[in-house]
C-alpha cells in the first residue's frame, strides 16, 4: 500500500513536472514569416553582393530568388550587373504604389510572393 501510494505521488510529479517544462522546452523553428530558421542559406557572394538592397542579400528568400535568376553559371557569386538587374526587378515587384520607394509592408509581401511562388514569376505583380 505504501509503495503504490509512493509511485503514484513520482508518478504524478514526473507527469506534472513534464507538463510544465513542455511550452519552455518547446523550440520554434520559424521565423515571424513562418519560414524555417533551419533551411539552408545561401550566402552571396561577388562583385555585386555589396550592391544589393539589404533584404535581396540578407533574407533567405531574398538570397535563394536571386541567386536562382541571376547566378548564371551556378557559382554563388554575381556581378554588379546582375545585382542592378535583381534590384530592378524585385522593385517592380514590391513597389505596389509606384513611388520608387519600398515600406516594410512592401518589401514583406514581395518576399512572401518570391518565397510562394518562385523566383520564376519576379516580373509578375499579384
Amino acid at each position: 500500500m505504501m509503495n503504490s501510494i509512493r509511485f503514484s505521488k513520482i508518478a504524478l510529479g514526473l507527469v506534472g513536472g513534464a507538463l510544465l517544462a513542455g511550452p519552455a522546452l518547446a523550440h520554434d523553428r520559424h521565423d515571424d514569416r513562418g519560414h524555417d530558421q533551419y533551411q539552408h542559406h545561401h550566402r552571396i557572394g561577388g562583385k555585386g553582393a555589396d550592391d544589393l538592397m539589404p533584404w535581396l542579400r540578407n533574407t533567405p528568400e531574398g538570397q535563394r530568388w536571386v541567386l536562382g535568376r541571376y547566378d548564371r553559371d551556378g557559382n554563388g557569386r554575381i556581378n554588379e550587373s546582375s545585382a542592378r538587374d535583381a534590384n530592378r526587378a524585385f522593385m517592380r515587384l514590391a513597389d505596389r504604389n509606384g513611388d520608387r520607394r519600398l515600406t516594410r509592408r512592401e518589401i514583406d509581401r514581395g518576399l512572401d510572393h518570391i518565397s510562394r511562388y518562385g523566383w520564376g514569376y519576379a516580373d509578375r505583380r499579384w
